[in-house]
């Protein structure tokens, strides 16, 4: 989608002098960069969202249940294991269009 919506952009780097890798490049960097800041801000909300269920439990069961409330415990395995699968599937979602955007070739792009 970034590289759908930076034409004028590429067209931009194109006649400055930059070559497909470099701007490939760019395109991963910020894919990449755009990826991790969401990883963390999700991590960061999640937790929060977590500890206020453990504090003020705001999602109950209905009457019946052995607990009242839906329990929650934090790990740190599951924070390594989101943040990679967030990671990889960031870095496919960014490269996939890179390499499909070069093999088209820059010229049909702009």
């Amino acid at each position: 989608m970034l590289i759908l919506d930076k034409k004028k952009d590429i067209d931009i780097l194109w006649n400055v002098g930059a070559d497909i890798g470099t701007i490939q490049r760019i395109f991963m960097f910020e894919g990449l960069l755009i990826t991790f800041i969401g990883a963390c801000i999700g991590l960061v909300l999640g937790t929060l969202i977590c500890l206020i269920q453990i504090e003020f439990k705001i999602i109950p069961f209905n009457s019946g249940f052995v607990i009242n409330s839906y329990p929650v415990h934090l790990q740190l395995t599951d924070y390594f294991i989101v943040f990679a699968a967030v990671i990889v599937i960031g870095f496919l979602s960014s490269w996939y269009p890179v390499r499909v955007f070069a093999s088209k070739g820059i010229e049909k792009a702009v």
